[in-house]
């Protein structure tokens, strides 16, 4: 058994050149370039994330409400019944407790879904003063993911007439639509 390592390189480097910075440090048109595509596809990918989490919150918020309305409902017929038949009070009772229940675990998934929007809007704020402060451009375009062409007309429709019929574009489409931010990147001028 040996205890040495030989390491040769790899085929075809070639010692001290630099591809993407120059000796001062600054990058070069291709650096610039490369670090372009990372803001961009960064910030796109932390977006479609937050997009996705807002989707999921507002999923186990509805099933929580919806939940909460049910045992409600259960307990108002449970004080009607009180007196006449205690044992079926007893029964939405402790139908009324798993209702709960299951109602608090989806408001944990839901708080679990926001602490996850907090972290990505941090994350995106973040990106946007690095590269703003590198002097990169970046342009942001508000968009809907999952769209199809006819929804995706009629929320360009309702932004171009300001939407003050219906109130707002997201009024109009259901939840299985995502909504987020495009953003472009542009790199900085010499």
């Amino acid at each position: 058994m040996y205890d040495e390592l030989y390491h040769h390189g790899i085929l075809g480097q070639r010692w001290g050149v630099r591809r993407f910075q120059n000796y001062d440090g600054s990058l070069t048109n291709k650096g610039k370039n490369r670090s372009t595509r990372y803001y961009k596809k960064a910030l796109n990918r932390v977006d479609k994330g937050i997009a996705e989490e807002r989707r999921d919150y507002g999923d186990e918020r509805s099933v929580a409400i919806k939940l909460r309305r049910k045992s409600d409902r259960l307990l108002t017929k449970a004080g009607n019944v009180i007196d006449t038949n205690p044992n079926k009070a007893d029964r939405y009772y402790s139908k009324i407790d798993k209702l709960e229940k299951k109602a608090n675990e989806h408001d944990a998934k839901a708080n679990a879904h926001m602490s996850n929007i907090i972290k990505g809007q941090e994350l995106t704020e973040r990106l946007l003063n690095e590269a703003s402060s590198k002097g990169y451009t970046v342009t942001q375009k508000l968009t809907a993911r999952n769209v199809t062409k006819g929804h995706e007309y009629v929320l360009n429709a309702l932004s171009v007439l300001g939407a003050y019929a219906v109130g707002s574009p997201i009024a109009v489409t259901t939840s299985s639509h995502m909504y987020g931010t495009k953003y472009t990147v542009k790199k900085p001028k010499d």
